[in-house]
């Protein structure tokens, strides 16, 4: 099967998925072996993914949370791009999670766009979340 219908039916199914923090999703052990055997063409239809309405604001943000654990060198700055989208989003949950996973994968190298994100944030509660978080990585 190729990697977009694996993608599709992934994504099918994480829409029934109950997701935990702490916990990792059987999605999210269907993307790594995905990102492992086609990583640039994955990263690709997830960028796609990303602009879809019809994708639950959940599924997007399970998506960030994994990409801020995806440190390998060669994919990393696709990675990086991917989160700083993820800051644009319309669902603010998922710009919460693009934050964090954004902050715990690229440290203080994630302030610049994270103080973008807060110049731009119109949920007061998130923009003092992404506040928060810049502070942290500062010090």
């Amino acid at each position: 099967m190729e990697i977009e219908r694996e993608l599709e039916c992934l994504f099918v199914a994480a829409i029934e998925e109950q997701f935990e923090g702490g916990v990792e999703s059987e999605f999210v052990r269907n993307l790594s072996d995905l990102l492992a055997s086609s990583p640039l063409k994955l990263l690709r239809l997830l960028r796609i993914r990303l602009d879809e309405t019809r994708l639950p604001a959940e599924v997007l943000a399970e998506v960030m949370q994994w990409l801020g654990e995806q440190e390998q060198e060669p994919i990393r700055e696709r990675v990086v791009s991917l989160l700083m989208f993820g800051l644009d989003h319309t669902s603010s949950l998922v710009r919460d999670a693009g934050a964090l996973a954004l902050g715990q994968l690229e440290g203080s190298n994630a302030l610049v766009h994270l103080e973008r994100a807060i110049t731009k944030e119109t949920v007061p509660e998130l923009r003092e979340d992404m506040r928060d978080l810049a502070d942290s990585l500062q010090n």
